[in-house]
């Protein structure tokens, strides 16, 4: 019986995704409620999907959703999350 090929994550934490961008698990779930990267929210549960993570993490313009200190988008709740 030949073994079976790794399965590839599909989805991962947000203090996942914070550690990829060298963030504190606090600090990744602040970034994820403000909306500053992808997250999927299955019932109260919320996740981050990898493919769109690595999709967003290449993409020129990544920082371009984090907010200024005191500039529009600081404030505000649930951004960024999509339901499933």
């Amino acid at each position: 019986m030949e073994p079976r090929p790794a399965r590839r994550k599909e989805l991962m934490s947000i203090p996942e995704a914070g550690e990829r961008l060298g963030l504190s698990p606090r600090a990744s779930y602040y970034a994820a409620r403000r909306g500053m990267f992808p997250v999927i929210q299955n019932g109260s549960r919320k996740y981050v999907a990898v493919a769109a993570f690595e999709n967003w993490l290449a993409g020129a313009g990544r920082f371009a959703n984090w907010p200024q200190k005191g500039g529009p988008g600081a404030e505000g709740s649930e951004a960024g999350v999509t339901s499933l």
